[in-house]
């Protein structure tokens, strides 16, 4: 629950001498990032998870984590990379696109080894859909929680996205590697705040509604809102359109070392 703290938006630019320029968005008392992308258009998000409790502290706290990987990677490939000398502290989902290839991390939650990590990659032309899964330590056994709903709001998900005419339209443009008209963008924002809205996935919890449209390796249009619980219910002329870091081709007009906060309040 945000306990109040969500009726405000903050977004911030970050660029720290030596890492990679940011922008990540959420709301104050927040320490550490929960949506993020860089200079490379790598997008960053968590989804939180049980698993092996933490006796033996040793990483990074999630929301640290994610700052470090969005300050670190120029694509997935080196999200997995960064992961064979830095770790997590505790268990938690990171999921992540370059626009090229889509991940989610699953941190601490194999069944098998609870020091191990899952990966599930988007693979064909479909969608990738991660809820809040996680793994219980038994004596004898692992036990797969369905925290929340988790498998019903799975299933909402990929129900919509398979039965609507419209994201069988867009799958096909993506073949044919068409680029997205302004209506297109248009209306692939209004086809994802639909899923956001779907029963289950929006609820009580839901604090941040975020919807970034990908067209080939780039992002196009990003825009997100917050609020104290239902999130996506909030009519669509109160969501705020959020800055994207220029490309490596238009550095941006900041001094390395200097950072930039900008709080919206609703």
């Amino acid at each position: 629950p945000s306990l109040g703290m969500a009726d405000h938006f903050l977004q911030i630019e970050r660029h720290i001498q030596g890492t990679k320029p940011t922008v990540d968005i959420g709301f104050p008392l927040l320490s550490g990032v929960l949506t993020a992308t860089n200079d490379s258009n790598v997008f960053v998000e968590i989804n939180v998870a049980h698993g092996r409790p933490v006796t033996q502290p040793q990483g990074m706290p999630a929301v640290f984590f994610n700052r470090y990987c969005a300050e670190h990677a120029g694509s997935v490939k080196e999200i997995t990379d960064l992961l064979r000398e830095h770790k997590p502290l505790g268990p938690y989902h990171l999921t992540t696109t370059d626009g090229l290839e889509t991940k989610s991390f699953h941190f601490y939650q194999d069944t098998q080894n609870s020091a191990a990590h899952v990966e599930e990659l988007l693979e064909g032309n479909g969608e990738l859909v991660v809820a809040n899964h996680g793994v219980v330590q038994k004596k004898q056994s692992v036990e797969v929680l369905n925290h929340h709903d988790s498998t019903e709001r799975k299933n909402n998900a990929y129900q919509f996205f398979q039965h609507n005419q419209r994201v069988q339209h867009y799958r096909e443009k993506q073949q044919r590697q068409e680029v997205l008209s302004e209506d297109d963008i248009n209306e692939l924002e209004q086809i994802a705040l639909q899923a956001a809205k779907l029963a289950l996935i929006n609820n009580f919890e839901s604090v941040l509604c975020a919807i970034y449209i990908y067209c080939k390796n780039g992002i196009v249009r990003a825009r997100a809102v917050v609020d104290n619980n239902y999130a996506p219910n909030v009519p669509w002329q109160h969501f705020k359109a959020i800055a994207t870091v220029p490309s490596h081709n238009q550095p941006p007009q900041q001094l390395a070392g200097e950072s930039v906060s900008v709080v919206y309040q609703r």
